[in-house]
């Protein structure tokens, strides 16, 4: 007994302790390039479009690649070349508001983000971008985002290992009425604009800074501030996601064509096989009729070929009392039948023996030879 209750105890720690697969949280949408994710097991996986995208994932962009990624809530988020983004936690149930959450981790790179329905429901403060020096969080927006490991941001990847929170020389900030220019050169950092809504940028250390529509931040180990305007690779960072994602939206419009006319085409199939079967029905009751009035033509052919064959006796018939009467005319046979036809028309017996006796003048009168 003591065995079978430790065998009971194992068995119900085995299925405790077992790794649960991972949670479906989004699908790759339009991709240009290579993308892989590496999962939370370890196992890597090369993705491609409508893959399923896991929690716990990060996903990697090769050199001159871009992926846009669509999470169940509706928010986008489109990776540009040399870029990894982690998963970190995603919650979102459709009928509890209450329990969104998205924490993403972005280790490298950038990217742009649409966010969906978290974050604009329930909890404002359910959605975070995570990078080193910085997290980001949002209020309805559309923002880019780009973590920068040189000046200027060059994609260098040799580079890259040099560490974004070290302190480095500092952009200008925006002081008074007249905003300075744009530096010519951008130390990196983490570099923040906003196409839409408002965001906020918060450091470690506690320190905030609000930005709305068009507004452009940094943030670094030693600064968090509000650029005069976006430097010149966020601008061209700008243009390009654009570009992605018209390209992605024409790509969703092909394939919601596509789609449409599958339905259409498969409900003129339906409708057609629907269809069949009272067409059949009318060509085999035209068929029944076709073959039902041969019979009837036959019946009236037989008919008239039976009138045919029987009025072939009828005239034999017809021509066996004329041949009755051209024998009936002979003065043999003209003693029987002649007597009472005279009788009948009012002739006397004698008249009758009188015509007899004088046999080539009949009654008109006209001379028979």
């Amino acid at each position: 007994m003591n065995k079978i209750n430790i065998l009971i105890a194992l068995a119900l720690l085995l299925v405790a302790t077992a790794p649960q697969a991972a949670e479906v949280v989004g699908k790759v949408g339009y991709m240009s390039g290579s993308l892989v994710a590496k999962r939370a097991d370890g196992t890597i996986k090369i993705m491609g479009a409508k893959a399923d995208v896991l929690a716990g994932d990060v996903l990697g962009t090769a050199q001159g690649s871009y992926a846009q990624i669509q999470m169940n809530d509706g928010s986008k988020m489109t990776l540009r070349p040399n870029s990894n983004l982690k998963i970190v936690e995603y919650q979102f149930n459709r009928q509890e508001p209450q329990s969104d959450k998205a924490v993403f981790d972005l280790i490298k790179g950038g990217l742009r983000s649409i966010t969906g329905l978290i974050g604009k429901r329930g909890d404002p403060d359910a959605y975070r971008m995570q990078t080193k020096v910085a997290t980001v969080g949002i209020r309805g927006t559309d923002f880019s985002t780009r973590l920068c490991a040189t000046p200027n941001c060059q994609d260098d990847a040799a580079a890259s290992a040099r560490s974004a929170d070290k302190p480095q020389a500092m952009p200008t900030q925006v002081s008074g009425n007249a905003p300075p220019a744009a530096p010519a050169e951008a130390p990196p950092g983490l570099y923040v604009t906003v196409h839409s809504g408002q965001i906020i940028v918060a450091q470690p250390t506690g320190n905030t800074l609000n930005l709305g529509r068009g507004e452009t931040g940094f943030a670094n180990q030693a600064a968090l501030i509000k650029l005069p305007a976006p430097p010149a690779f966020m601008n061209a960072d700008t243009k390009q996601t654009n570009a992605i994602e018209a390209k992605a939206a024409k790509a969703e419009e092909k394939a919601g064509n596509k789609a449409d006319d599958g339905k259409a085409g498969s409900k003129q199939d339906k409708e057609k096989s629907e269809s069949k079967p009272d067409e059949e029905k009318k060509d085999s009751k035209s068929d029944k009729d076709k073959d039902g009035g041969k019979p009837e033509e036959e019946k009236k052919d037989g008919k008239s070929d039976k009138e045919k064959d029987g009025g072939k006796p009828d005239q034999e018939k017809d021509t066996g009392k004329q041949d009755e009467g051209k024998t009936d005319s002979k003065p043999d046979g003209g003693k029987v039948d002649s007597k009472p036809d005279e009788i009948k028309n009012g002739a006397s017996p004698d008249e009758v023996n009188a015509d007899s006796a004088n046999p080539s003048v009949n009654k008109s009168g006209c001379v028979v030879r």
